[in-house]
This record gives C-alpha cells, structure tokens and sequence, in this order.
C-alpha cells in the first residue's frame, strides 16, 4: 500500500527555523556526548584545582601554562555545547530554504512509521517506528532521533487529528523503549 493510501492517525506541523533547529541540534549534541562532557569538565576542574595549588605551594610556571591549557579545554566543551548548535542550526535552515520552499514541514503518524510532506504536499520516504533511538524533550519541542541521528521535530501545540497525549499514547504503543522514563506507560 502507498503512503499516501494509509490512514493518517496523527498530524504535526513544526518550522524547522533557526531557534528550533539550535533546540535540536543542541540537544544532539548533549545527548550523544553527554557521558564525555562530564567526564572531561570534572577532569578539566581537577586539573585547574592541582595546578592553581601547586603553583601556590612550588612557584612553577609549567603549573600556570597548564592551568591556562585546562581553562581553554574548559572553553572549548562550552563552544561545542552552546555556540556550535546556533552556527550549525543557522546553515542548516539557510540549505532547507535553498533546496525546499520552506522550513515548515509535516510529520504523518501512520501505523507503519512516520512521513514527511513539505508545503507542497510532496512526500518523503517513511521512517519506521523501529528505527526510533531516543525521543528527547529540549524546551518548545518534541524531538524524534532515530539510530542514524537523524531529526524529527515536532511542535507539542501543533498537533491534528489528536493532542500531545494522543501522541504520547502513539510513542508507548510503537516504540516504548525510545521514550524518557518520565513518559513510559
């Protein structure tokens, strides 16, 4: 059976702009890197806290030239996390405005997995349930990655033919183990 023949059971329509895209990408990153960046700030603080010490207790210059190699480590994990998102999100929605006629796009729940439409109506290749990795709530959005991190984003007030809830209710029904703890059934 076609996409087009299948019946819809959920509709939402997200811009995939600038802020929305930063929310995302951001979320991408955190989310795949979370473990690391722990490590590596905790790594990176102990680091500055031994070497700020012994500079103290020796009146070593190597511990000052380490201290400041720790403090640009610290200021590269903080690019990565806040600024990379926003540069990555502006280029992003400027190739979506060259390639598409617009930013806005339709997500259809089907029984089989998830279609796209842009405003045209032309649709794009499903995406099955099964490939659904991690379901992730950033500020303002729902956010779909499936195993070969690509994004679906989803705007919570803009669903048709059901609500969030209908959608939550979807999620648990197809894909339970993708889903935050807080919104297994």
């Amino acid at each position: 059976m076609e996409p087009a023949e299948q019946t819809v059971l959920l509709t939402n329509r997200c811009d995939y702009d600038e802020p929305h895209l930063t929310a995302a990408l951001g979320e991408l990153l955190r989310g795949q890197r979370k473990k690391q960046n722990i490590v590596l700030v905790i790594a990176a603080a102990m680091l500055l806290v031994y070497c700020v010490i012994a500079w103290f207790k020796f009146h070593d210059s190597l511990y000052l030239v380490l201290s400041a190699v720790t403090l640009v480590l610290a200021a590269a994990v903080a690019w990565m996390i806040r600024i990379m998102p926003a540069r990555l999100a502006k280029k992003q929605a400027a190739k979506l405005r060259e390639t598409s006629d617009g930013l806005s796009y339709s997500a259809l729940f089907r029984a089989d997995g998830i279609g796209f439409t842009n405003l045209k109506g032309q649709e794009r290749a499903a995406v099955p349930y099964s490939v659904l990795a991690r379901v992730a709530e950033p500020t303002g959005l729902i956010l779909l990655i499936t195993v070969q991190k690509q994004m679906i984003l989803l705007d919570p007030k803009r669903f048709e033919g059901g609500t969030e809830a209908d959608f939550w209710r979807l999620m648990n029904e197809k894909c339970p183990n993708a889903l935050p703890a807080s919104r297994r059934a």
